[in-house]
């Protein structure tokens, strides 16, 4: 997410010409800032885009960083998933956004506070009822749940001038989550649907997420306010995403299903043993992933379309076929290692 936003953000820049205006990206010192660097290959090489290593836990760091000159702040970094260490999330999801938010309010020339926080805030509601007026949990088995909800009361807390974007499943190219974890599992004969995956899916392409954030940035009536950003209308359901992964990795297509009640007993079954034993390692199934694909996906963005004019513009099956790409021409779907 951050470097295709960073990409977009430098392209404008280079078609527009705009003169003395720089994008930092700030990255941890682990990074692999590979996909970045060719992502703003452009922008990198005439200095419009700037990568500085920086730890976002670290507020003396942050304080490096020009602040006089800072117009808009893009708070993509979150440590993600349905399991793992505490600690880490926290630190990456708390600690890291109050800092991000205490550098923020020392910036005498910001516009805006662009916070990317997730859909996945909301309680155990169908997705259609999540608008954006309900507000996000205070506590959830999930530790990506609690501290990314936590993330956005700090931020609403705060008297910076911000904006939030809650988006659903993201796809596309680089994707691990939603995209290369299922062609792994498809490529190793694993793959199991529930219900036969006839529910949408909601995914919306990286590029409609990124377009959404920077209208967002930008918009007057958008201040002080939370957006979901998904595709509900036209994204297809998971057996569309499933088969057109299957055909990517020519596999044959997933067929075998098992009903919701079943996934259900055997989730319950499989984060009991996983959390009495506790393994750092994730179940196969939890309910956090059970919420997203035993439900239609349909979150209202009706929000967006009326505040900033915003429409995802990506149909699922051309959205695969960008993401089919990166899979095919780098085969990294074969390598097991990424499973863990």
């Amino acid at each position: 997410m951050g470097g295709r936003l960073a990409a977009l953000l430098g392209e404008e820049l280079l078609v527009s010409e705009t003169k003395n205006v720089t994008i930092i990206c700030l990255v941890r010192a682990s990074s692999d800032t590979t996909q970045l660097a060719r992502f703003c290959r452009q922008g990198l090489y005439q200095g419009i885009v700037e990568v500085r290593t920086i730890e976002l836990s670290d507020l003396k760091q942050l304080r490096t960083l020009p602040l006089e000159k800072v117009t808009y702040i893009y708070h993509c970094a979150a440590k993600g998933g349905d399991w793992g260490d505490k600690q880490e999330f926290v630190e990456a999801n708390v600690h890291a956004t109050q800092n991000m938010i205490q550098i923020a309010s020392e910036c005498p020339r910001l516009k805006r506070f662009l916070h990317v926080s997730t859909v996945d805030v909301y309680p155990h509601l169908p997705p259609c009822q999540c608008n954006e007026d309900v507000p996000p949990v205070k506590k959830s088995r999930y530790h990506y749940t609690t501290t990314k909800a936590e993330a956005e009361r700090i931020v609403t807390a705060s008297n910076v001038p911000w904006t939030i974007v809650r988006p659903a499943v993201v796809y596309g190219p680089h994707s691990y989550t939603w995209g290369l974890q299922e062609a792994i599992l498809i490529e190793q004969g694993k793959g199991v649907l529930v219900d036969n995956a006839r529910y949408r899916n909601g995914a919306i392409y990286i590029d409609d997420l990124v377009e959404a954030i920077i209208a967002a940035s930008r918009s007057d009536r958008s201040l002080r306010k939370s957006y979901n950003i998904a595709n509900p209308n036209s994204s297809g359901t998971w057996k569309d995403f499933y088969d057109k992964i299957a055909d990517i990795v020519e596999k044959p297509r997933v067929t075998f299903s098992v009903p919701f009640w079943l996934a259900y007993i055997v989730t319950f079954l499989l984060e009991l043993v996983w959390r009495i034993c506790r393994f750092s390692s994730r179940p196969l199934l939890t309910f956090f992933l059970l919420r997203l694909i035993g439900h239609d996906q349909d979150w209202p963005i009706q929000r967006a379309q009326e505040d900033f004019g915003w429409e995802p513009q990506t149909p699922l099956a051309e959205g695969l076929d960008h993401m089919g790409k990166w899979l095919t021409s780098t085969q990294v779907y074969k390598d097991v290692e990424y499973l863990h």
